[in-house]
């Protein structure tokens, strides 16, 4: 299984991180969601409504401050979640659609994007992964060894930091060249 094959059938796949507001203490949880069908806006509201509140029960948390963010993917842009975020996190979700936008194609502002997606795939992948069940532990294997790297979210919170400043400096615009 590569990391290039059609996963236009691959099972779903979440990984939920919630985190304080960013002046407080990062309480970092990791919750890996695999559903045996294909991410659809059903599948993405199922989840939502029946992990998300699971994960805010174990996380010491204050929920007022939640800030719940999201991609532009199909599933998330769902009539569905987008209502059910709604009624969750009024005000306090980003995401397309959104009462916060996040702007199309701004990975460099999305630690998810800038950092974590791309570090886990070259650990999962750093080794043949010959089926579903290797992948999935896979995930949670590597996850968890990122989660325990010593100031690795330190490290992000910085980088987000810097790379708002420089977005800021260049009005908006394009700034990946300057990182």
């Amino acid at each position: 299984m590569s990391p290039e094959s059609n996963t236009e059938n691959y099972p779903a796949f979440a990984h939920i991180g919630l985190r304080e507001n960013p002046g407080k203490n990062l309480n970092q949880t990791v919750r890996h969601v695999f559903k045996s069908n294909r991410l659809t806006g059903q599948v993405y509201t199922n989840v939502l409504e029946n992990t998300i509140p699971h994960v805010l029960e174990d996380t010491p948390l204050i929920n007022q401050h939640i800030h719940f963010l999201h991609d532009g993917a199909p599933a998330h842009f769902s009539r569905t979640a987008r209502r059910y975020l709604d009624r969750r996190f009024p005000d306090r979700w980003i995401g397309r659609g959104g009462p916060i936008a996040w702007p199309p194609c701004s990975s460099d502002l999305n630690p998810l994007d800038f950092y974590l997606w791309g570090h886990l795939k070259s650990l999962v992948y750093s080794s043949p992964v010959p089926d579903l069940e290797s992948l999935r532990n896979g995930i949670v294997a590597c996850s968890e060894d990122i989660r325990n790297t010593p100031g690795v979210w330190d490290r992000v919170r910085r980088s987000m930091r810097h790379r708002c400043e420089v977005c800021i400096q260049a009005g908006g615009g394009h700034f990946e060249h300057r990182l």
